[in-house]
Order: C-alpha cells, then sequence, then structure tokens
C-alpha cells in the first residue's frame, strides 16, 4: 500500500492556526516578562544612583548634591541657580531630570545636572536611563534627558534659605525618596505618573535616603488632599522643612 507523504492543505491551516493561536497567548506573557526584567533593571540603576549619592554626601561633610552648586553654567545655558528662591522649572531642566548638555545628547554626551556629580561615583552613563524609557521629549529633549528625577523639595528646601540637606536634617530616611521615576512601565507616549487619570494609586520605582529602592504604590491623592500629583513631590507630602515634615508614606 501507498504511504502518504505529504500534509494536505487543510492540515497545513489547521497548524498554521494553532501556531496562531499559541502566538497570541505567548507574546504578551513573554513582553510583561521582558518589562518585568527591565522594571528591575531600573531598580536596579536607582539604588546604584542613591548610593552614589550617598557616597558623594560622605565625602562632602554629609551633604548631599544639589542644583545650588552650579556654577558658570555648567549644565547648561541659563542654568545657574540663585540662591533663592526656589527656581522650579529651572531645577528640573538643568538639574533634576537632565543627563547631558544641551546639544550634546546624540554627539559628544557631555555630562550635565546631577549626573555630573555623581559620575565619579558610579562611572557608567547609562545607569542613568531606563531600559524602559521611551525617551520622548519632556521639560527638555529626551536624548539629552535621564530617566529618573532629582526630588524637587529637596532642592527647594535648599533654595528656601536652610541651607544644604545634609545626612542629619532627613528625619525620615527609610521613608522619604530622594530619587523617582516617570513610572515608564506602562507603555505609550504618555508616562504614567502625568496623565492625570485616578485609578486610586500610582506605582513607580523611588530611591531612599537610607540607600534602599523599591517598586511601590501611593495613593493618587496626597495626605494633604491635591490630586494629580507629581510623584517627586508626593513622598511625605509636598512639606520642603525635612526636619517638620509629619507625613508618612
Amino acid at each position: 500500500m501507498k504511504r502518504r507523504t505529504a500534509f494536505t492543505l487543510i492540515e497545513l491551516l489547521v497548524v498554521i492556526a494553532i501556531i496562531a493561536i499559541l502566538a497570541a497567548i505567548l507574546f504578551p506573557v513573554f513582553a510583561r516578562a521582558r518589562e518585568q526584567a527591565r522594571k528591575t533593571s531600573c531598580l536596579s540603576n536607582m539604588k546604584q544612583i542613591m548610593l552614589a549619592a550617598i557616597m558623594y554626601a560622605g565625602d562632602y561633610d554629609e551633604a548631599y548634591p544639589d542644583s545650588q552648586i552650579t556654577t558658570n553654567e555648567l549644565d547648561g545655558p541659563g542654568c545657574t541657580h540663585p540662591a533663592t528662591p526656589y527656581q522650579g522649572a529651572l531645577h528640573i531642566t538643568c538639574w533634576g531630570i537632565r543627563l547631558y548638555y544641551p546639544g550634546t545628547g546624540l554627539t559628544t554626551k557631555q555630562l550635565a545636572g546631577y549626573p555630573l556629580r555623581l559620575h565619579p561615583y558610579i562611572k557608567n552613563d547609562q545607569l542613568f536611563r531606563c531600559p524602559s524609557d521611551n525617551l520622548v521629549d519632556r521639560w527638555i529633549p529626551g536624548n539629552e534627558r535621564g530617566s529618573y528625577y532629582f526630588r524637587h523639595a529637596h532642592d527647594a528646601y535648599v533654595a528656601s534659605g536652610f541651607g544644604a540637606v545634609r545626612m542629619a536634617v532627613v528625619m525620615r530616611p527609610a521613608q522619604l525618596a530622594l530619587f523617582v521615576e516617570e513610572m515608564w512601565h506602562f507603555g505609550g507616549n504618555d508616562p504614567y505618573a502625568w496623565n492625570g487619570t485616578n485609578t486610586g494609586g500610582k506605582s513607580s520605582n523611588a530611591a531612599f535616603y537610607d540607600g534602599h529602592a523599591k517598586y511601590m504604590t501611593v495613593p493618587f491623592v496626597t495626605p494633604l488632599g491635591v490630586p494629580n500629583y507629581d510623584l517627586n513631590w508626593f513622598f511625605q507630602g509636598h512639606h520642603w522643612h525635612f526636619p517638620s515634615d509629619p507625613f508618612d508614606v
């Protein structure tokens, strides 16, 4: 009897359909697993950056870096910071999220902002970038921007005349974040922390003054009743004065 050695068209179509179904089921699983790995990598980056800030403080009389050490426009045109008052947008565009000097992000990659001051303790520019960061332009061009925000309230405290933030000033170092990412792990061009959607709580990687880092969820409305918050302000409320800050996460 002659044996059949080829598939029929129907059999081939059935196999293709099965493969398509399996792919539709497994691809999202693989995508989630890959994003989980990236989120973990981001968390590791943030911990190393926070440890670099602690080492910096150890070398500078226990004072953390802040934008007041910027002189002669080291971080870009117009980036010298007056002693007072706090320069909110200037802090962000020149210091709090900047990675490279303006115009160098695609070429010489000249460090600026807080990464310039912490680089001696890290020696790797890529640690300031989260693998999930889509490098969209926010505040500054994406190719000049890092992925992790330096706490606004830290700089506001300094620029409000209280002096440098020293280790002894931070009363709850395990509850107060110095670095917060912009939540790159949810896709799209509108970072999750900024889209104004009240989900009841929002999650982000954060690095704390005591050196630990973790992925955590916080309420959408702060203890002060402020909705649609910026996570970088949120931890311990909106207060700038660290010694009298009454809020816990």
